[in-house]
């Protein structure tokens, strides 16, 4: 899912993602801390606090399957026990700080977990979502026919027409990064269509599956064969295979959305939001309308159409009568959890201490090069959001 980008110049044409280290995310608490990985930390034994601060490094895992994973093998059972500040993606090689209540050190000091590694540094108080600065992120492209030259004046290019400001789109994690339908499943939830969404989530896409085993449960889900998909489907895909024992013992497709972790229900429904400011921005791209302090809303049950109306006021209404949605169905009586609030967001983003690393022989793609860039960018904005300006890309796995 790509929407229309501020620079309209020549792109560097590359792949992104070819391996986890191409993609590095740091996460950054404050404008001058780095969370670095390879760091050799150490603990801060004078510190007090319920909560055991750590940094979380993974790979090949989202936060939430993160810290699934260590609340299964600290037998935590409740959600809210492990807290963080940010989602960091899967595809990419990544830290960020976590909080565990009433855990001790000692406790995970000497966890062995596949490409995950924990490591605490203090103890403190609870670790808030949205408690932290931004990310830096060193990234490599591979795959590239063009000189260093031409690459360098590209970059060039972006910086001199554009200030280093980009449209501050959320990120393809958002909607799912193998399957981009996070948002259209949250579209059913909206309009309180629970089957219709419950089932497009189990079985959208199944022609596309990779693995076989899944696609053969999508294949007997939509035959109604529940039980025998559950024997099917592989343990990672845990979300599905809560809601298919859900549906088993009670057959309320209500139940089965609500039988997901409460986190996950409230991305589902954060997904859809996401989506459409993306579409309204892409309206406010198009029409040539740039504005640095420009913030646009994240559409919530409360919000009301204003008395002083500028141009993009319109493209928003006329989008959501597209779309079959009123505000109002954003508050949920029933499940109150996840109803949502309108909020703003800048609508252009800027990169910040851009540095071109280096620029050499691409060992994995022979005869070409490899270009290294590292940048820091502010919370909720999206590295592969700005790559698309500066990119033509490809993530490795897309035809």
């Amino acid at each position: 899912m790509h929407f229309c980008t501020l620079y309209d110049g020549k792109k560097i044409k590359g792949r992104i993602k070819a391996k986890y280290e191409d993609f590095i995310v740091e996460e950054m608490p404050h404008r001058h801390e780095v969370l670095e990985i390879g760091k050799d930390y150490e603990f801060d034994e004078t510190s007090e606090g319920k909560f055991l601060h750590c940094v979380l490094i993974k790979k090949g895992y989202d936060t939430f399957e993160a810290v699934s994973i260590l609340r299964k093998k600290l037998r935590i059972k409740k959600e809210d026990r492990i807290t963080f500040a940010g989602l960091k993606d899967k595809h990419a090689y990544t830290s960020q700080l976590i909080g565990m209540y009433k855990v001790q050190k000692e406790a995970v000091e000497n966890l062995e977990l596949k490409d995950i590694e924990v490591v605490p540094i203090r103890y403190g108080g609870k670790v808030f979502l949205g408690g932290l600065w931004g990310n830096r992120f060193t990234i490599t492209v591979r795959d590239i026919e063009q000189d260093e030259k031409e690459v360098r004046e590209i970059i060039d290019g972006f910086f001199e027409k554009t200030g280093g400001y980009f449209p501050n789109y959320y990120g393809e994690q958002r909607f799912g990064t193998k399957r981009e339908i996070t948002h259209l499943f949250g579209k059913y939830i909206v309009l309180r269509k629970f089957e219709e969404g419950v089932l497009f989530y189990l079985t959208a896409f199944k022609k596309k599956e990779h693995d076989e085993r899944m696609r053969k449960a999508r294949e007997l889900i939509e035959k109604g064969n529940y039980e025998e998909a559950l024997e099917t489907i592989p343990r990672k895909y845990e979300h599905e295979r809560i809601m298919l024992r859900t549906l088993i013992k009670t057959g309320d497709f209500r139940l089965a959305f609500l039988s997901l972790p409460k986190k996950f229900q409230r991305f589902v429904i954060n997904s859809y939001q996401s989506y459409l400011f993306n579409r309204l921005l892409e309206k406010v791209v198009k029409a040539g309308y740039f504005d640095e302090k420009l913030k646009l809303p994240i559409v919530g049950y409360d919000y009301s159409k204003p008395v002083f109306r500028e141009k993009w006021h319109d493209m928003l209404d006329e989008m959501l009568e597209e779309e079959g949605i009123k505000p109002e169905m954003f508050y949920f009586s029933k499940e109150k959890h996840l109803t949502t609030t309108t909020r703003y967001r800048k609508a252009f983003g800027k990169v910040h201490d851009f540095e071109f690393v280096k620029f050499e022989k691409d060992e994995m793609f022979e005869g070409k090069n490899k270009l290294t860039i590292r940048f820091a960018l502010r919370k909720s904005t999206y590295a592969t959001t700005f790559l698309r300006e500066l990119l033509d890309y490809v993530v490795e796995g897309e035809s």
